[in-house]
């Protein structure tokens, strides 16, 4: 018996060739890629009758080549040689229709006239829905709510202690800020006066060897926290006294300006000197000692 032969294009470059029955007992993945070459005998009688209008045969195969994308039909009976129980089984997803689907219907055209109303009929695939009684105008639609700018902080109510403590915040960082441009600027003032070290100096007649032309200069130091005084009496530098002070204490006591007053306080005629630092006050008496007009610290009683 003439069997239908099919051959069968491969990566390698070559062509397999072979039967419709090994094709489809070996290889079954390769259906899809058969081209058929030469039919059977019984294969060539159905395709006969098939172009007469006949009935195809139900173990009809359908075979699609990639190269030349031509649908090749071959029509069998139902001899031993298409027995299904040869063959493996196709899905049924991959069966031939040959049922035409009906073209889609058209839409109805509508002409519509000024000031006349006309309902258009939805389409099959719309879903059945409650056709609502009322109709809204644009009176009735709800008026679009107005967008809120800015942070999601400032959007929700907020208890009143959360503002009370964010203005004690401020008020703590506004008398911090403040203490701190106090502070510069009083120790701005002070290096334009006083410079580093602090020092004053002064020129005075207190009777220690000075007359008006030639008056005693006394220097006021603030040497690393301890208040020292120089003394040149008459300007005479080979009589320089030196006179230590208190030493100082606290933070930024080195920055502390020391300076001096000279009047009687005990009403014998003669200048005493008073020393200013740290808000307090210290005072040296105008004493003679050993035959010597000096300054002695005063006795505290």
């Amino acid at each position: 018996m003439k069997q239908t032969m099919v051959e069968v294009p491969l990566d390698n470059g070559t062509t397999w060739t072979g039967t419709e029955r090994e094709l489809r007992t070996k290889h079954p993945d390769w259906l899809p890629y058969a081209k058929i070459i030469q039919l059977g005998a019984t294969a060539t009688r159905q395709t006969e009758e098939a172009k007469q209008g006949r009935k195809a045969h139900p173990g009809a195969i359908d075979l699609l080549t990639p190269r030349t994308r031509e649908h090749v039909r071959g029509y069998y009976d139902t001899d031993e040689e298409n027995d299904e129980q040869y063959y493996p089984q196709r899905q049924h997803t991959s069966a031939v229709r040959y049922t035409t689907p009906a073209p889609p219907k058209k839409r109805p055209k509508v002409q519509v006239h000024p000031g006349e109303r006309i309902e258009v009929p939805p389409r099959r695939t719309a879903t059945h829905t409650a056709t609502p009684t009322h109709q809204r105008t644009y009176a009735e639609e709800p008026a679009p709510k107005a967008k809120r700018r800015g942070f999601l902080f400032f959007r929700r109510p907020k208890h009143p202690m959360l503002y009370l403590g964010i203005g004690m915040i401020v008020m703590l960082g506004l008398w911090t800020g403040l203490t701190y441009a106090v502070s510069w600027y009083t120790t701005w003032q002070d290096d334009l006066h006083f410079g580093r070290p602090r020092t004053a100096q002064y020129d005075v007649v207190v009777g220690h060897n000075d007359s008006p032309t030639d008056k005693t200069h006394i220097i006021a130091l603030n040497l690393n926290r301890t208040v020292v005084i120089i003394e040149l009496p008459g300007g005479d530098t080979s009589k320089a006294r030196i006179y230590k002070g208190p030493t100082l204490f606290g933070q930024g006591s080195e920055l502390a300006p020391v300076t001096l007053s000279f009047r009687d306080t005990t009403g014998d005629g003669r200048l005493d000197m008073i020393v200013h630092v740290q808000d307090s006050q210290l005072i040296y008496l105008n004493q003679k000692v050993n035959g010597v007009w000096q300054f002695v610290p005063q006795q505290s009683q």
